[in-house]
């Protein structure tokens, strides 16, 4: 359904920092020296992307834990767009 763009709007939350991957296209599928290639659009628009404040080392552990507050403000940011 995401990828076909149907059913329920979507919101993609991520670690502070990492808001624009969606659009960073580093694939090898696309002409990479085509400088009129029409690409894609993302799967989320970049309004509906949202960040936390946290952490995890290379081995998972979490080194700075999103505080209850930033997520329950992050829900009603979420509500209300």
């Amino acid at each position: 359904a995401l990828i076909e763009r149907r059913g329920a709007r979507t919101a993609f939350i991520t670690t502070e920092g990492f808001r624009d991957t969606l659009e960073m296209r580093t694939e090898n599928r696309f002409e990479q020296y085509d400088i009129n290639i029409t690409l894609p659009p993302p799967l989320i628009e970049r309004e509906h992307r949202y960040t936390l404040r946290e952490r995890l080392d290379v081995h998972g552990q979490v080194l700075i834990a999103p505080s209850k507050a930033d997520i329950d403000a992050l829900v009603e940011r979420i509500a209300e767009g």
